[in-house]
């Protein structure tokens, strides 16, 4: 340990002196003075050359008040302590970050990015690091490596440097809790890939086997999500997972075939009570005959939605029960105290086990529940001729939102297209008004 302060008056001297031990051996002890008048005797060599020199380091210590761990031993409380650097580990700083952000996201939005910062820096974790400091540049190429080489998204990749930097960002220009070098820079090259927008339109072929896939054997299954109407009613609408799964008979006029997506204060969510569709933008869906006749086949039951109770710290402590009418419920069979069974409905959280195991039946991959809602959306504009204004507004986006994310191009299109009119009477002739007829 080292003290930049230099103790005045304190003039180290160190003397040697030999001892002789078993069998003739001589060994030579260096004898000295601490700052606070305690002296200190240790053997230092058998060699007296080497005794010297090891003497003579040892006063150059002393004189620098670099004192080694035997003697602030005896020295004990004499010198000042001195405060240690206060290192952030990482387990600590995502704590301070999650507190700091939570108030301006949505609950939602918190809990993803919470689940996946955490899983981006386990990763760092696992590889041996305890402090944010010790995260270098080279940690987060290594990250990047990792996650293209399992087959992650462009999109993917891009988020988790992101959320990388966000954190660094927050604790470092915000908080001034961490003083290093940021390991995220605009230098960082991620792996192109097929670009950051998912280009995947769904074939006529697959939805077809989606939709004609025989539901499980539902005798044996405690718990089941009515996937398949799910599925459907994404189909026929282009409407969101969200919108489908906190959806409630009190949203549609079956009558005037019209479904009010509104912010709803009193719909229990799996994060809180009142639930929003995306930008809190409300409209109006006219509904396909077909959604109505969905709807008009399905049950209608009382529901359920169990939302989290947390205390000052986060901390889910309980579950408090809000009575709904979700279309869409979860049916499950509930065995009660006294032996018997119930069945109960109460709100769908989540489709990803159901949808892989659709999948599976079906004999389809690489399919995302969103990729539906651009497969509808292509149906909009290829067959009904929907502008691209009119579609968005029909499933909730904007023009330039549904031009870039939910309109692939489709080759079998194009090239239907091409075959409408011969292109040796397109160029350079006037338009043949047989032709267009």
């Amino acid at each position: 340990m080292s003290n930049s302060n230099l103790i005045l008056g304190y003039d180290p001297k160190c003397k040697l002196y030999k001892r002789e031990q078993t069998k003739g051996r001589i060994m030579w002890y260096i004898s000295y003075y601490l700052p606070n008048t305690k002296r200190v005797q240790r053997p230092i060599h058998h060699n007296l050359k080497e005794a010297k020199k090891i003497l003579r380091l040892k006063e150059l210590q002393l004189i620098q008040n670099n004192f080694d761990s035997k003697d602030l031993l005896k020295l004990e409380n004499f010198l000042p302590k001195k405060e240690k650097p206060k290192r952030l580990t990482i387990e600590n700083g995502l704590q301070l970050y999650f507190e700091v952000t939570e108030s301006r996201k949505t609950k939602n939005t918190h809990y993803n990015d919470k689940n996946a910062i955490t899983r981006y820096f386990d990763f760092f974790r696992r590889s041996g690091k305890k402090f944010l400091d010790e995260i270098s540049f080279l940690d987060v190429q290594l990250l990047i490596r990792s996650l293209d080489k399992s087959s992650k998204s462009e999109a993917t990749i891009k988020n988790a440097v992101t959320m990388v930097k966000k954190v660094y960002n927050c604790l470092i220009d915000e908080l001034k809790l961490l003083k290093c070098e940021k390991p995220v820079s605009t230098k960082i090259s991620l792996p192109k890939k097929n670009g950051l927008v998912r280009n995947r339109l769904a074939s006529d072929v697959e939805i077809s086997a989606l939709l004609n896939t025989r539901d499980l054997n539902l005798k044996s299954i405690h718990s089941v999500s009515p996937l398949k109407e799910i599925v459907s009613f994404i189909l026929f609408t282009g409407a969101r997972l969200s919108e489908v799964l906190h959806a409630e008979w009190s949203d549609f006029d079956l009558d005037n075939g019209i479904w009010k997506i509104r912010i709803k204060p009193s719909c229990p969510t799996r994060f809180k009570v009142g639930w929003a569709p995306k930008w809190n933008k409300a409209r109006d869906v006219v509904l396909f005959t077909e959604v109505i006749d969905l709807l008009r086949s399905l049950n209608k039951v009382s529901s359920f939605g169990n939302v989290p109770v947390r205390d000052n710290n986060g901390t889910i402590v309980n579950h408090e029960t809000y009575s709904a009418n979700f279309v869409f419920p979860k049916k499950e069979i509930v065995k009660l105290e006294n032996g018997d069974r119930e069945i109960q409905y109460s709100r769908v959280d989540s489709v990803k086990t159901a949808w892989k195991s659709l999948k599976k039946r079906a004999g389809v991959t690489n399919l995302q529940i969103k990729d539906l809602r651009t497969y509808f959306n292509y149906k909009l504009k290829t067959y009904y001729g929907f502008s691209s204004k009119e579609a968005g507004s029909y499933i909730g986006n904007s023009k330039e939102v549904n031009d870039l994310h939910y309109t692939p191009i489709s080759q079998e299109v194009i090239r239907h297209k091409m075959n409408l009119f011969p292109l040796g009477k397109v160029i350079g002739s006037p338009v043949d008004k047989e032709l267009l007829n």
